[in-house]
């Protein structure tokens, strides 16, 4: 399994949405990808005006969203931040884009449907 995604939501989401057009998942993907970089931005805004209630709120959607889409280690980071103590939150924000980046590829791989 990968330490990324979580493969058994993924496998649960592709078998729920298996009689659907093919675009529909692609769609899911894409605005999971497009809300999720969104957040990260408006989180680093929160971070340089030290609105930690922002911070918070928006870290909560992302970890809810991840963790629908099965993106496992982007859910943990978010929970983490969620629940950590408000001196080490800056630190793991920065961590934030690294982990959505390396995340994406691999979110866009695994929902790839192969054509038979």
């Amino acid at each position: 399994m990968s330490e990324v995604l979580n493969l058994n939501i993924i496998e649960k989401i592709k078998i729920a949405t298996a009689k659907r057009d093919p675009e529909f998942l692609n769609s899911l993907v894409d605005n999971f990808l497009v809300r999720s970089a969104e957040l990260i931005t408006e989180i680093n805004l929160a971070l340089e005006q030290d609105d930690f209630p922002q911070i918070i709120k928006n870290i909560h959607q992302l970890k809810g969203t991840s963790a629908s889409l099965g993106a496992e280690e982007l859910a943990q980071l978010c929970l983490k931040i969620e629940t950590t103590d408000y001196t080490e939150i800056t630190q793991l924000v920065k961590q934030l884009s690294d982990c959505y980046n390396k995340t994406k590829p691999e979110i866009k791989q695994a929902f790839t449907i192969k054509k038979s």
